[in-house]
């Protein structure tokens, strides 16, 4: 057999092979739905392209047919000239080759025995399984099957078999492992050529790679369930409808508890039919709306169940196609419960406002100590607009940071143990007044301060001033009653001690008659005189206090009285010490005793005198002074009208407030133990107090102090 021969009988060989696979691949492919377009549209560009070339293979065939005939009868073999060097056939050759090798599987023919023995596969072979075609055809010890996943040999062996037995092309799907060991789903469709022989018997077929497919179904089939579950699951009514007459095709069962209406109620009406839009023109509303934008989202509208009872629902819908019919994808949350718990909400947090608005108390909101709500009360009571508290913090309503700290740290001390906090705090508002506050607190949200808290707050100024004043009456009241009962008690003392006395200066002075001058008792005699006339002066002071002493009131002017003991006064307290006098002309007549006078004048210019150490300033002053209701109410024994006014005061070391509330008591004093017997302010009081007067000591430590006695004026008719 000379070359030529060779190469035409190479060619019809390789051809023939080509051609069964594109006969193949064309009657069972382009059938098969799952091919693809893209593939049909090879299949259909392949089988024009080979058009041409059946003719010279059935030409060739029959050529070399009779070449055979004359070698056997000794003739020498003719090659057509049409087919000598046709370069159409040769390009028609090639083309197939680069269009086969460039679809997406590969074609094969092989033995119909174990292993699959290939006598020809496609070069798609080596980008489905990494292999090129030669590793399976020139290897004696690699076959096809050795690439089949071992779990699914010998289903693709039944498989093939079975078909083939029954003389029918077969169809599967199964496992390979590539080169690289990469494992890839491939569909295969062949089918067996009938031979002559039995060990002739081949397939011829074509494989291809669907794991992308296999992928995408497994996606879509886990997808559709995903839907189908929340489809049947979802409390959201969803209902499936024809765009073109509203008529419902499917319902899910949220649908049934929503409207009332099972899916065999439901599927082939209308919800026009149905009633289910309370207000239909809504329906129209969502149409034109889709129309236009494909999809509406989140609209509130009302529906109506199958009680008749109105609904509001949360609507959304989008359009999609069912087999090329526009239909209608909605979805409906029943909202009732919410929008009446908003509506609920809403008419709550309207009450709250109004209470927030008008409450006589300040109320507001803190964050992290910054205000971020407060009411009108709080500005009045501040002084603050709205803007400039909000946003601050609440330090700007202190007046120091100890205040501020201490009001935090005790509020949540309280909040921490009982959940609310009460604080009594000042604030600094913004004249720079301070204001007693009583201060509330508690947690926007029980037990979460992160979340901020809400406070009241009221003024308790006035009210605080109301304690006080209630306190100092209850002090000056209790004090006048204990100076009451002291003072009886003086009284009753002094009487008794009185008739001792005078007992005793009887006694005394009928014994030193009877005994002569010289005699040594008239010396113990006289020594015990003297000392009853030294106590019957202090029986005099302590009747003095009780009011109890015999007195001759006579109308005079104090600045006589006091001109008259200048003198005396100036000599008691020494040159060191100087003494101011300021008289008020046309002072206003009082009635007193003038011994009285002295003797108050002489008690405290002592004491002043006692309290400078003998080194400073002492004034006596006299004024016309008209009390008023306020201030006669500071003072419970104060009553309002006309006095004259005799103040002294002096610059020595002055007294703390305890000293100054026990002063008027009887034998309370400062001086050491000898140096008095206490009795001296108590003896002003009792004076002042006999004559109707009153009297008010202001005293502090440091700073002297002043006496000032209010008696009546005397009106003379």
């Amino acid at each position: 057999m000379d070359n030529k021969e060779l190469n035409l009988k190479n060619f019809a060989h390789d051809l023939n092979n080509i051609m069964a696979v594109i006969k193949l691949y064309a009657q069972l492919g382009i059938r098969d739905a799952t091919a693809g377009e893209a593939m049909i549209e090879n299949l259909k560009i392949i089988l024009d392209q080979a058009g041409s070339a059946i003719s010279y293979i059935n030409r060739l065939n029959e050529s070399l047919k009779e070449s055979a005939e004359k070698k056997a009868e000794g003739e020498s073999i003719v090659v057509p000239a049409e087919m000598e060097g046709n370069e159409e056939i040769t390009f028609s050759r090639e083309r197939l080759k680069i269009l086969l090798s460039n679809l997406p599987g590969l074609a094969y023919r092989c033995k119909n025995a174990p292993g699959w023995p290939m006598e020809f596969i496609s070069e798609g072979c080596y980008q489905l399984t990494g292999y090129k075609p030669d590793d399976f055809i020139q290897s004696e010890d690699f076959e096809f099957e050795d690439i089949i996943h071992p779990d699914d040999r010998q289903y693709v062996h039944d498989t093939i078999q079975a078909a083939v037995g029954k003389g029918l092309p077969f169809t599967l799907e199964y496992r390979i492992r590539t080169k690289s060991g990469i494992e890839k789903r491939v569909w295969e469709k062949g089918r067996q050529i009938n031979a002559v022989h039995e060990d002739d018997r081949l397939l011829e077929g074509f494989i291809m790679d669907i794991s992308e497919r296999v992928h995408v179904e497994e996606a879509l089939k886990l997808s559709e369930e995903k839907y189908s579950k929340v489809f049947k699951t979802s409390p959201v009514a969803i209902v499936i409808t024809r765009m073109e007459d509203g008529m419902i095709i499917d319902v899910n069962p949220g649908f049934d508890h929503i409207f009332g209406y099972s899916r065999r109620e439901s599927i082939g009406n209308t919800s026009l039919m149905m009633k289910l839009w309370a207000n239909p023109p809504d329906r129209d509303e969502v149409v034109s709306d889709l129309q236009k934008k494909k999809k509406v989202y989140n609209r509130e509208y009302k529906f109506r169940h199958k009680s008749g009872e109105i609904r509001m629902g949360l609507y959304s819908a989008e359009l999609f196609t069912i087999h090329n019919v526009p239909c209608l994808l909605s979805s409906v949350s029943d909202i009732t419960m919410r929008k009446r718990a908003e509506e609920a909400l809403k008419a709550s947090q309207e009450k709250l406002m109004g209470i927030f608005r008008v409450s006589p108390s300040g109320i507001g909101v803190l964050k992290d100590r910054v205000f971020l709500e407060v009411n009108d009360r709080v500005c009045e009571m501040t002084g603050y607009s709205r803007d400039e508290l909000i946003g601050h913090s609440a330090m700007m309503l202190y007046a120091d940071h100890h205040e501020f700290d201490y009001v935090g740290n005790e509020k949540y001390r309280q909040i921490e143990q009982k959940g609310i906090s009460v604080v009594e705090t000042r604030w600094k508002i913004k004249d720079g007044t301070i204001c007693n506050i009583l201060l509330a607190s508690t947690p926007i949200i029980s037990g979460d301060n992160s979340q901020g808290v809400i406070f009241t707050a009221l003024d308790i100024s006035n009210l605080k001033k109301v304690e006080a004043e209630r306190r100092r009456i209850e002090e000056q009241l209790i004090q006048a009653q204990k100076m009451e009962i002291i003072g009886k008690l003086a009284g009753g003392v002094a009487h008794e001690f009185n008739n001792t006395l005078q007992i005793i200066t009887t006694l005394t002075e009928l014994s030193m008659m009877k005994l002569e001058q010289e005699h040594p008792v008239s010396g113990h005699l006289e020594q015990i005189r003297n000392t009853v006339r030294q106590s019957s002066g202090f029986v005099g002071q302590l009747l003095a206090f009780a009011r109890k002493q015999p007195v001759n009131p006579e109308i005079v002017n104090l600045n006589s009285v006091v001109d008259s003991v200048l003198q005396v006064l100036q000599r008691l307290i020494g040159e060191n010490i100087d003494l101011s006098w300021q008289p008020e002309t046309n002072l206003w007549k009082v009635m007193i005793d003038p011994i009285q006078v002295n003797q108050l004048l002489l008690n405290l210019t002592l004491n002043a005198r006692d309290a400078m150490n003998n080194k400073g300033l002492i004034s006596i002053a006299t004024s016309n002074e008209l009390v008023l209701e306020p201030m006669a109410a500071e003072n419970q024994e104060f009553k309002p009208g006309e006095y004259v006014l005799l103040s002294l005061a002096d610059n020595g070391c002055g007294m703390d407030e305890t000293t100054l509330s026990r002063i008027f008591e009887p034998f309370f004093t400062t001086k050491p133990r000898g140096k008095g017997t206490g009795l001296g302010l108590s003896t002003v009081y009792g004076i002042v107090s006999q004559n109707k007067g009153f009297i008010l000591a202001d005293s502090k430590p440091g700073e002297g102090t002043v006496f000032r006695i209010y008696f009546p004026r005397l009106i003379i008719s």
